[in-house]
């Protein structure tokens, strides 16, 4: 029993080792893997992290999340990111997404769960 119990923990830690980051950035001056969030989302699979650059200029979108992501932006460590935020529309968790992460960004009309 105690076999099963470390291999499915070894599986386990195996398995998240592999998932993806991507970067998103609609300044020119500053790219990224993508300009729009919502492709980054697209691509990702679940349990990826997603971490969105800040800009002076509005990314406007509003996302809608269907897996487990973490999303992090420039509100989480804002002294690094030089005081810029990454301003979205809207943002909506759907089926699929419970345990996904959000960190730092800001919304014009909200986040729905």
């Amino acid at each position: 029993m105690k076999k099963i119990k470390l291999l499915t923990l070894i599986l386990f830690f195996y398995s998240s080792s592999f998932a993806t980051v991507y970067t998103v950035s609609n300044d020119p001056s500053n790219p990224a893997q993508y300009s729009t969030l919502s492709a980054a989302v697209t691509a990702a699979a679940s349990g990826d992290t997603i971490y969105v650059q800040g800009s002076t200029i509005y990314y406007g979108e509003s996302i809608t999340v269907t897996k487990k992501l973490t999303i992090i932006g420039p509100g989480k460590h804002p002294k690094g990111n030089r005081g810029l935020r990454a301003r979205f529309r809207s943002m909506s968790f759907l089926s699929g997404s419970t345990g996904s992460s959000l960190y730092g960004l800001w919304f014009a009309e909200g986040v729905t769960l």
